[in-house]
């Protein structure tokens, strides 16, 4: 986990990228207590380039659908998600499109 930590705030963003995809695999996201070392580690991947996040929005996916990972994990991921995705969401009743733009 320290090896993947590190490479998470490394400044090439390959490194970053497989790192993040490392984080998403049954492996790391095992029940327990690395689990949510795991989850805590791909939130602050979520605040990083494009190519990063769209890399774990996929695999995100990818892993929800699958078998290899319990409920209580896939339940995880989602609640991540969606804390993710609510920071691009206006909830003001003032806007006729409830997304905001964030750079």
């Amino acid at each position: 986990m320290i090896l993947l930590r590190k490479a998470i705030f490394s400044g090439d963003a390959s490194k970053r990228q497989t790192a993040s995809l490392t984080l998403l695999q049954p492996v790391c996201l095992s029940n327990g207590g690395s689990n949510s070392e795991a989850i805590e580690y791909l939130r602050r991947c979520l605040s990083q380039e494009l190519a990063v996040r769209s890399s774990i929005y996929s695999e995100i996916q990818r892993q929800i659908r699958g078998e290899r990972l319990g409920i209580e994990t896939k339940i995880a991921l989602l609640e991540l998600l969606n804390g993710h995705l609510m920071l691009f969401y206006e909830q003001s009743s003032e806007t006729t499109i409830p997304l905001r733009y964030v750079h």
